[in-house]
């Protein structure tokens, strides 16, 4: 699988802002275009309002963890990922971290989180928490997709956020 993928690096920056947000945004998309496999951490965090992360859509497997935090944008489309190896866990537990994904005044942030493909994580949680406008993330069958013999941590906060839904 490696051997005919596009392979990027990754980063290990957990919620450290990379200079101005524009210089944050224009080091994201180098590092992910068309990248197919992330050798350590997918970090996507202090993404603005209105940016495009169509760039995102390649990515298949990670081999640490995701990191999904501080994000004001309405889509963060990772509709191919399918495996999250979660080698490294981010907070020494979690293999995929939704956080805190909104604006401060509530109107915008995070709604979407395509992850139609993800069939597999293979070490660590998952903890989705703080994602006021997040939808359908509580119709994922979480217990499918994460290795439960391992007993690791998982904590899922979807009342905040339901109200919002239109279903």
């Amino acid at each position: 699988f490696l051997l005919s993928s596009t392979v990027c690096q990754g980063t290990n920056n957990k919620l450290t802002q990379l200079g101005h947000v524009e210089d944050h945004f224009t080091s994201l998309q180098r590092m992910y275009n068309n990248c197919e496999v992330v050798l350590s951490n997918l970090e996507i965090t202090y993404v603005e309002h209105n940016r495009d992360l169509t760039f995102l859509k390649t990515i298949q497997e990670v081999a640490g963890y995701v990191l999904i935090a501080l994000n004001m944008v309405d889509v963060i489309p990772l509709e191919n990922l399918q495996i999250i190896r979660g080698n490294v866990l981010y907070d020494n537990s979690f293999a995929l971290a939704v956080l805190s994904n909104y604006h401060m005044n509530k109107t915008q942030g995070l709604r979407e989180l395509p992850m139609k493909r993800l069939s597999e994580i293979l070490n660590g949680g998952v903890k989705i928490s703080n994602n006021p406008k997040l939808c359908n993330m509580d119709t994922v069958l979480w217990n499918d997709i994460i290795d439960t013999s391992r007993k690791p941590l998982t904590v899922l906060d979807f009342a905040s956020n339901l109200s919002s839904c239109k279903y």
